[in-house]
């Protein structure tokens, strides 16, 4: 299959259906996450917080770069372009947001700066 710069329409809505999706659930979860009303069976413990969160952001994460894989497969070179620099300014922007998320993700994902 021969690699396309310019995309249907089609492809562009598709991605940015699944872009929309995961970064709307992701942000729902992560607010009910971080500004549960005490007391709820569904609200994450403040100790197992970060934990939930980086598990959000993984899996969201991972979608999206899931998304920009099956686009370069497809042959779609802007869409799967355009997926990583998606991809890149959620990172970035969840390590300003959720430092202590970002943290604990880095850190399971074996990211960090620093040797062990």
């Amino acid at each position: 299959m021969s690699p396309r710069l310019i995309s249907s329409p089609a492809a562009w809505a598709a991605t940015a259906t699944v872009d929309l999706a995961v970064v709307a659930v992701c942000a729902g979860v992560l607010a009910w996450q971080q500004y549960c009303p005490g007391g709820l069976p569904a609200c994450p413990a403040p100790v197992d917080r970060a934990d939930s969160q980086a598990l959000v952001l993984a899996l969201g994460l991972a979608v999206l770069a899931l998304t920009a894989v099956v686009a370069l497969v497809r042959g779609r070179v802007v869409v799967a372009a355009l997926q990583v620099v998606l991809v890149a300014v959620l990172v970035s922007a969840a390590a300003h947001a959720l430092p202590s998320a970002f943290a604990q993700l880095r850190s399971h994902a074996h990211l960090s700066a620093t040797p062990r």
